[in-house]
């Protein structure tokens, strides 16, 4: 039988020791603008679909660029101008990718302004065999053909097309190694827990609990607590002044759960059988008086955690007095959860004493455990057939729905690029159509009256 070693173990100073690299991703930009004048204007007009105007070259970080003017469009945009960016020769020779910015635009020959800005994001490859078909990137629907003239760019046959590059260049430097000091994680709390606590180191006050002394901070109790702190600063009270503060309405071990809360910002840990229930409870009629907020949270949420038969019912009555609406919804869902629990709780010790003292409280448990029950019970007895059918005929109302929308989509997707394609005809059958109107109108002037005397026999 062969034996395998066990891996070393880790020590938390090893578990710290993290090895670190850093690296900076860093990126420039070279700008250069040219503009392509195309003139007389009305000569380049009608030369085809996918033949271009081209400028001459010009050089943005050592690249050579060119300009590609459509002015009968490109590919199926024909409706529109195109112009695209061409990378006539890389700088150096080089075969990676080349990121770019391009702005085009037209110039207004009047004010000298740029109209029709575009600005896209384009890579080339050079090299490749896509990169070979001497065709360029850009804007295939630049500016609508028919905008042109009403644009104010294309002014004494001349248009003047703008086109800024910026090539974007990106590096990433490796930072090597980065040297730096771990820090622990903060142990404030267990200094204030072991010196200022339990050794008492400072203390200047005392507070006698049903005979038991416990040595604090003023400045500690003050800082958590605005209760304790009105008491121990304020003048007018009697403990503002005094070493030995007495305190009858609180068990020892409650105190005592409580400095440590302040001091730690955590509960003592306890190996009681309840978990820690009936001290949580204690806890909590103290958070309230003191005001302390956090500790009333954390008694919460351990005594919703550790809820049983026993303490069900004097957690719910607590929760009741105080007003802890999360807390008595807790334990309601606990006694809901399972059948019987509300059973066990209705024969505690702890029921019984609240039925006697408050039986608005134990009635209020048992109506809201009992409406959760039937909630849940009316759900469970819906056949599953009925709850599988719903679903089904939700599911194909969904899909029908779905269709429909993709249907209308795709509808007036289609009527809205026929009309754009087709503006100028259907702005001239409109025309006509009411110029024929208005003829008709003209020309047969007895129609009014034919149309006066149909009313009348529609009102009688």
């Amino acid at each position: 039988m062969s034996t395998q070693a066990a891996p070393p173990a880790t020590s938390p100073a090893d578990a710290d020791n993290v090895h670190e690299t850093a690296s900076t991703y860093r990126s420039r930009a070279h700008a250069g603008a040219h503009k392509l004048t195309i003139s007389p204007y009305s000569l380049a007009q009608g030369i085809g679909v996918g033949n271009c105007v081209t400028s001459g070259e010009f050089t943005v970080a050592g690249h050579r660029w060119t300009i590609q003017y459509y002015p009968d469009g490109v590919g199926d945009n024909h409706g529109y101008a195109s112009v695209l960016l061409f990378l006539a020769g890389a700088g150096g020779g080089r075969t990676d990718d080349v990121h770019v910015l391009a702005e085009f635009g037209l110039l207004h020959r009047a004010t000298c302004a740029v109209k029709h800005s575009r600005t896209i994001s384009l890579t080339f490859r050079p090299g490749t065999p896509e990169h070979q078909q001497q065709q360029g990137q850009g804007c295939p629907e630049f500016v609508r053909r028919g905008d042109l003239a009403a644009s104010g760019c294309l002014a004494d046959d001349c248009l003047v097309v703008t086109c800024t590059v910026r090539v974007v260049e990106t590096e990433l430097v490796d930072d090597g190694e980065v040297v730096s000091v771990r820090v622990p994680p903060p142990d404030l709390h267990r200094d204030l827990g072991r010196v200022l606590l339990r050794d008492g180191v400072g203390a200047d006050v005392t507070f006698l609990v049903r005979g038991r002394a416990f040595r604090a901070h003023r400045c500690v109790l003050a800082a958590r607590s605005p209760v304790l702190r009105a008491g121990l600063y304020d003048a007018p009270m009697k403990e503002s002044t005094a070493d030995v503060v007495e305190i009858d309405e609180m068990e020892p071990e409650a105190f005592a759960a409580m400095l440590h809360f302040i001091y730690n910002d955590a509960l003592p840990e306890t190996a009681a059988a309840d978990g820690g229930a009936c001290m949580a409870q204690h806890l909590l009629v103290a958070a309230d008086r003191y005001a302390l907020e956090r500790l009333s949270l954390a008694c919460q949420d351990r005594l919703s955690r550790r809820t049983d038969a026993a303490t069900a019912a004097d957690t719910y009555a607590l929760a009741h007095q105080h007003g802890f609406p999360r807390l008595k919804a807790a334990v309601v869902e606990f006694l809901a959860r399972r059948h019987g629990r509300l059973e066990a709780v209705t024969a505690s010790a702890g029921f019984r004493r609240i039925a006697e003292v408050d039986p608005a409280i134990a009635d209020d448990l048992v109506s809201k455990v009992t409406a959760v029950r039937r909630r849940r019970k009316v759900t469970q007895e819906v056949p599953a057939s009925c709850l599988r059918l719903s679903k089904m005929i939700g599911g194909c109302c969904l899909r029908c729905l779905a269709m429909i929308w993709a249907w209308c989509v795709r509808f007036f997707a289609r009527v809205w690029a026929y009309t754009r394609a087709n503006l100028p005809f259907i702005l001239r059958v409109v025309v006509a159509v009411l110029i024929t109107v208005v003829q008709l109108l003209a020309e047969h002037p007895e129609f009014f009256r034919h149309v006066k005397k149909l009313k009348k026999l529609l009102n009688s």
